[in-house]
């Protein structure tokens, strides 16, 4: 049974990822209308359990949130933080489960660490998900990823990992300066060449496959994106690609 990931949207518009694991299917954010899961195949959600695992508050990844719960019933997952901000923006969650930070949880025939990471949120985590001898983890929305990050991805077989912008295109687009010096800081996002940088260092501890993720609308180039995957691929060995902007991919094996 290979636990495979799928992609309903990724990107400043919206982020929505689920994992189909025999009888599980478990979803990280749900920041696209409740059509765009549905058009993903609903008969791949017939009689499973559903889970869904939110890594912090920003609209790109909680909007289609209300509709999909009432349409899939999942158990919910979320830092304590983030529930509270889910609350103050009207949020009923008191059937939330509140998870912690760098304590591993085991569930029905998978298991879930969430970890700490540094964005402009109240209390946003990163997941990894281990199925046995496989694993995933999802590390988007976070400006630095020092050596705490590493070792939560310490022999993972397969990492979405944000590749937000371009800095040069950053620093001289169009945007006021105050989003690029948040974008920049420690608590905005990753960059290409991060991206680039945390892949070859995984490289040589189990990573088998990265995927590219939260491109940014305006400052980055699918050209550019080609050519850091094929780098990444012949020179560290790892299986890399990137993910247009409210693309829909499937079953990309863990």
């Amino acid at each position: 049974m290979t636990p495979t990931l799928n992609v309903v949207a990724s990107g400043s518009s919206g982020n929505c990822y689920y994992i189909e694991h025999g009888d599980q299917i478990i979803f990280v954010d749900v920041g696209v209308p409740v059509k765009a899961v549905r058009a993903c195949g609903e008969d791949a959600f017939y009689d499973k359990h559903i889970s869904l695992f939110i890594t912090h508050e920003h609209t790109d990844h909680v909007k289609g949130l209300k509709p999909f719960i009432n349409r899939y019933s999942p158990d919910i997952y979320t830092s304590e933080g983030t529930a509270e901000e889910l609350e103050r923006k009207g949020f009923d969650v008191s059937s939330y489960f509140i998870v912690d930070a760098d304590f591993n949880y085991e569930l029905d025939n998978f298991a879930v660490k969430p970890f700490r990471i540094t964005h402009d949120s109240s209390e946003p985590v990163a997941y990894r998900f281990d199925f046995g001898e496989r694993s995933a983890a999802f590390l988007t929305d976070l400006g630095y990823a020092g050596n705490y990050i590493m070792e939560n991805l310490h022999k993972t077989d397969l990492v979405v990992l944000e590749s937000n912008y371009e800095d040069n295109m950053l620093s001289e687009g169009s945007y006021p300066e105050y989003l690029k010096r948040r974008i920049f800081s420690n608590k905005g996002h990753l960059s290409n060449k991060d991206a680039v940088r945390i892949t070859g260092e995984l490289s040589g501890n189990g990573l088998s496959s990265v995927v590219f993720a939260h491109v940014s609308n305006d400052n980055n180039d699918y050209e550019l994106l080609e050519k850091y995957t094929a780098f990444c691929t012949e020179n560290f060995g790892v299986k890399a690609c990137w993910l247009p902007r409210e693309t829909v991919v499937k079953g990309i094996k863990i």
